[in-house]
């Protein structure tokens, strides 16, 4: 496993590929002064048709791969045995959610990524789409749902602002890769919480040392 080069540096194995959308300087009608992106996507999957994708949005203490964000969004494909939801999934999504609205990709220049909740697929709706004569009377048996992200938050002055926008993400097959803490990040942790105890310990030693010496002085010259 691995980090991409490019921000927000997504773990990916070699199982997974990135997938990185750059919407630049996009020319937009006069009537649509005030613009947002939004992706509409269908997630065609061996889960359990029964059951909506499960959407995991998962925290985590550490930014050192991408400043300022401690958020991971993981989209899953439902098993059909509830007891082992990760263990047996087929495929996945990873992003973290955060646009950049620069080259740069800086948090100053940022703004969000919001998923809604899923929902499934009207099969007549597709009855003449590639997907339908790919599948054909198996789509009825297969998991089949749609999810919308869309870019931008309140305050960011819409897409017009910068004339740039992103969407980095991971999909992949088998079980998706957790972002543990890297060894710089734990030797920054166990000095700032190793140091203070040292310094406590050696405080505490010395006071019983100077107390033991003081102790042992008076009774030598009480003698």
């Amino acid at each position: 496993m691995d980090h991409t080069d490019t921000i927000p540096h997504m773990l990916h194995t070699e199982n997974a590929m990135l997938v990185d959308l750059i919407l630049d300087n996009i020319q937009m009608n006069e009537t649509f002064s005030s613009s947002r992106f939004a992706f509409e996507l269908i997630i065609v999957g061996g889960g359990n048709p029964d059951r909506l994708i499960i959407i995991d949005p998962k925290k985590n203490l550490d930014d050192e791969h991408t400043p300022g964000i401690f958020e991971m969004i993981e989209v899953r494909i439902p098993s059909f045995d509830k007891t082992d939801e990760v263990g047996n999934n087929g495929a996945y999504l990873q992003w973290r959610p955060v646009s950049y609205g620069s080259a740069k990709r800086d948090i100053a220049g940022s703004t969000e990524i919001v998923q809604y909740r899923p929902s499934k697929v009207n099969l007549d709706a597709i009855e003449n789409s590639m997907l339908h004569c790919y599948y054909g009377g198996k789509s009825k048996d297969i998991l089949i749902q749609t999810l919308l992200i869309s870019i931008g938050s309140k305050g960011d002055g819409f897409y017009k602002n910068t004339h740039y926008t992103t969407w980095t993400f991971i999909i992949g097959y088998g079980t998706p890769p957790d972002e543990q803490f890297s060894y710089l990040v734990i030797m920054i942790i166990s000095i700032g919480l190793g140091l203070p105890l040292i310094i406590m310990f050696l405080a505490g030693l010395y006071m019983c040392i100077r107390n033991m010496s003081k102790r042992n002085t008076d009774t030598y010259l009480n003698r």
